[in-house]
């Protein structure tokens, strides 16, 4: 037990430095460093959540490790999955830190529109 919860430790420590270091260029637009840090946390920390998730489905996946080309094709797919639910959970994790609306959650067009760059940015970091 108290392994597991010095791994939470420093994942949850990565993934707070990763945010802030993603943060920095923000910090000089002048309006200044809480909002850009708390967005970017609530990004960075969505993929560190998603992430263990992610190394347990590739870890199921029915392919050896010499089948690399059947296990990228079913990462394609999976990311698009797991863009759709980085996506709601950067957009809750928003909501619980009070820099984004609650009712973003229930917004249609979350995955669509403005929010398509967004989508392909985070398929390409999945």
């Amino acid at each position: 037990m108290e392994r597991r919860i010095v791994r939470y430790v420093y994942a949850a420590s990565f993934w707070t430095l990763i945010g802030i270091i993603f943060a920095l260029p923000s910090f000089s637009n002048g309006r200044g460093f809480l909002h850009p840090l708390l967005t970017s946390l609530a990004q960075w920390w969505s993929w560190g959540i998603l992430a263990p998730v992610i190394v347990a489905v590739d870890e199921h996946l029915p392919f050896t490790s010499k089948q690399l080309g059947r296990r990228i094709i079913a990462h394609v797919a999976l990311g698009a999955a797991f863009t759709t639910i980085f996506t709601y959970l950067m957009t809750l994790l928003r909501a619980l830190m009070g820099i984004g609306p609650w009712d973003a959650m229930l917004n249609a067009h979350l995955l669509s529109g403005r929010a398509r760059c967004s989508f392909g940015t985070g398929w390409s970091i999945y």
